[in-house]
């Protein structure tokens, strides 16, 4: 188990061995979970975006599905 102490601008330092094992690395943005135990730390890095993958419908064309949207051709 590791540990550290907020400070008054409450702030903490992620332990090294954590930041490597969960990729948190330099500038990665962090999303605070809260669940019945506590509050969840997750990196927003590919791992994290890589399970939403998929989830919505289309056929991968972003830029023309928005077109015929808005009724452009």
């Amino acid at each position: 188990m590791e540990t550290c102490k907020v400070n008054k601008k409450g702030e903490i330092v992620i332990p090294e061995l954590l930041r490597n094992k969960y990729g948190f690395t330099d500038g990665v943005r962090v999303v605070f979970e809260e669940t019945a135990e506590g509050v969840l730390l997750v990196p927003m890095n590919a791992q994290y975006f890589e399970k939403y993958a998929g989830i919505l419908k289309g056929n991968g064309n972003l830029k023309n599905e928005m077109k015929e949207m808005r009724g452009e051709k």
